[in-house]
């Protein structure tokens, strides 16, 4: 039994998500309709993550098990013919037995796009935001988040056991017309990016203090931190791994 290793980009506008759901388009369900297709087998396919409904991804990774012998190579060919054109294949490849997509990360890297200026090209894509944000201010919101924190304001879920993240990196900066909310963080919570950057463009908009942020953090209560930002504004940018050859330098979190 051979273990896989896809990494892949969707477009998550017509998905309900990564994960499969009884009646509904998702990514999870779609690959492994596709696998089972090119491999002749039913195959049950892991996310690095649980995207919701709308979110889009450019560097997520999925594992599966197989006993076809076709190489890698003509495997990520054969999926590619067999996907939707919201779904890509960018590379497969064969990985050590115990690797899993889910657990072996040891962190994840999401961004989260912001619009000032009404668009047509970026409009899947991209959070428009009807008032002018202050970057400097969110940037000085987003270093209260930085570190290991409770993050139970920044979650709808009440019965997750475990709300402690360890947020590694968290940017604010303008390119253009755009603002990049970019968070690299060792485990996220359900709806955890979305919060964040709907929590700072409230400090943008001026209605919410810097400091208030790490006062919201204190409280743990989801009523303490700004609003849920839409899911189309964000995309999962890349998955990093133990087995990764040494760390890679902190970035500005582009596509």
């Amino acid at each position: 039994m051979r273990n896989i290793r896809l990494n892949l980009e969707y477009d998550g506008t017509e998905f309900q998500g990564w994960q499969k759901q009884p009646g509904a388009r998702t990514v999870q369900g779609t690959l492994e309709t596709a696998i089972q297709i090119v491999c002749r087998h039913p195959a049950d396919v892991v996310g690095c993550a649980r995207t919701d409904a709308g979110v889009h991804a450019l560097g997520y990774v999925a594992s599966f098990r197989t006993e076809s012998d076709m190489p890698a190579s003509r495997l990520s060919l054969a999926l590619n013919g067999c996907l939707p054109e919201d779904i890509a294949i960018v590379t497969a490849e064969e990985v050590p037995a115990d690797f899993h997509a889910r657990f072996s990360a040891r962190s994840r890297r999401y961004l989260y796009r912001v619009t000032e200026s009404p668009t047509a090209v970026w409009r899947r894509f991209a959070f428009h935001s009807h008032h002018a944000l202050d970057v400097d201010r969110m940037a000085k919101a987003a270093a209260h988040l930085v570190g290991e924190h409770d993050f139970t304001s920044f979650t709808p879920v009440t019965n997750e056991a475990n709300k402690i993240c360890r947020v590694i990196e968290l940017e604010v900066v303008r390119d253009g017309s755009h603002i990049l909310i970019a968070v690299e963080a060792t485990r996220f919570v359900h709806h955890m990016v979305r919060a964040m950057a709907g929590t700072l463009m409230e400090v943008g908009r001026g209605r919410t203090e810097p400091e208030q942020v790490a006062e919201a953090l204190r409280k743990k209560d989801r009523r303490a931190a700004g609003p849920t930002a839409a899911a189309h504004g964000l995309t999962l940018l890349r998955v990093r791994y133990h087995s990764d050859p040494g760390p890679e330098l902190p970035g500005t979190g582009k596509p």
